[in-house]
């Protein structure tokens, strides 16, 4: 089935008010990146908070983000503060008028409206794509009758919550995995060792435990690897995957370079997250948010676990500092105690440690498989529906068990 379309603006036009930082009230609600990435909510925040100019949005206008536009970031202004609702300049804002606003959101969530935002992106550097906000206002949407667009829109929100409900228990499961991990490598790790030895006396006098670049600049093509934060997070370990920072500037941080079998710690953000430092990483670097450590004269297998087991991740926890964003010490990093076997124990609890961690992996990669179908069923029925070309095989997908 075909139907006419009409471009973006002239069913939702652009919201173009933009407030200053000076014009803040004192509380505003704020439609931001990271808060919809962590928790889909807008965040309650201070106006003397925010430092820079931002859309003025109202209940009801629906949201398009312009950076990395393949991550698909849209959201509903469905929460509202009279004259203190913003939205960060990253989102396009559009005020539907003549459109389901329901059936324009399944629209904009559509892989073929993914692949046409793909195909604006005017900047490209690996982690900073955008596209202009007057380019969205023109991608084209379909317009069936207004009483098929909310038949649609109802059906979707039928499907889409069962769908959801199937992610959600499958979330649910990967938590469940991660806490028998946890508890596993306490039991294995900690609940028979008393002695307790400080992390730098467990790394290399001659590299200790190490942040990195703390100005890298923008992605430089060609130049040096660099790990941030984010990246150990995510286990962004290869060098395909990574942003780069010039010569110049690297050659001033050679005391957080890189080795095959070196830990990686996120110390900012995401504090504790663990990495090891594979072999064509070699002769990389960090920044800031990161820190190195090198194991010495003791198991690496065994000193990656312990960092990943609960009394040690509460150590590090507890000498966490700061409201907006969250980070170690590198002094306070480097006297966390650390449960101490001897070194032949460490050997044989590493290993120990390590199959538990392996087995894990396997049940996280078939839950995590099992997401990754069942979003791919959500975008194939979205498409198929908001394009008029629904059919029993986009209703069903492929098999998710």
């Amino acid at each position: 089935m075909r139907w006419r379309s009409a471009p973006l603006w002239s069913v939702a036009p652009p919201v173009r008010e933009v407030v200053s930082a000076e014009q803040l009230p004192s509380e505003v609600l704020h439609y931001s990146i990271p808060a919809l990435e962590e928790r889909g909510l807008p965040s309650l925040e201070l106006g003397e908070t925010v430092l820079s100019a931002k859309l003025a949005v109202q209940k009801g206008d629906v949201l398009i983000g312009r950076l990395n536009p393949r991550k698909a970031r849209i959201a509903l202004v469905d929460r509202h503060m009279p004259g203190a609702t913003i939205a960060s300049t990253e989102f396009a804002a559009l005020r539907p008028h003549s459109v389901d606003t329901r059936f324009l959101l399944y629209v904009l969530q559509s892989e073929s409206t993914r692949q046409r935002l793909d195909s604006l992106v005017k900047s490209v550097t690996r982690s900073h794509q955008r596209v202009d906000a007057a380019e969205i206002t023109h991608l084209p949407v379909p317009l069936p009758r207004t009483e098929e667009q909310r038949r649609i829109a109802n059906f979707l929100d039928d499907q889409i919550g069962l769908i959801d409900l199937l992610i959600s228990e499958r979330r649910r499961q990967i938590g469940l995995v991660k806490e028998r991990v946890r508890a596993g490598l306490e039991e294995v790790l900690v609940s028979d060792t008393a002695d307790t030895v400080p992390l730098q006396k467990l790394t290399d006098p001659a590299r200790p435990v190490q942040y990195g670049i703390v100005l890298p600049g923008p992605d430089f093509p060609g130049g040096v690897p660099i790990v941030k934060g984010g990246d150990v997070a995510a286990h962004r370990m290869s060098r395909d995957e990574l942003n780069r920072t010039s010569p110049e500037i690297e050659a001033g941080y050679p005391r957080s370079r890189l080795v095959g079998g070196d830990i990686l710690i996120a110390i900012r953000g995401s504090v504790g997250e663990l990495a090891v430092v594979p072999s064509e990483l070699d002769g990389a670097n960090i920044t800031q948010d990161a820190a190195r450590i090198a194991p010495f004269q003791c198991d690496p297998r065994w000193l990656r676990w312990v960092l990943a087991t609960p009394t040690v991740q509460g150590a590090i926890q507890r000498m966490v500092t700061g409201a907006t964003v969250k980070g170690i010490n590198i002094g306070d990093l480097r006297r966390v105690l650390i449960p101490t076997p001897n070194l032949a124990r460490q050997a044989v609890l590493g290993l120990e440690a390590e199959r538990l961690a392996a087995h894990a992996a396997q049940s996280l990669s078939v839950l995590s498989e099992s997401i990754s179908l069942l979003d791919e069923r959500k975008r194939v029925l979205i498409t198929a529906a908001v394009s008029g070309d629904l059919s029993p095989s986009a209703v069903w997908g492929r098999g998710v068990a």
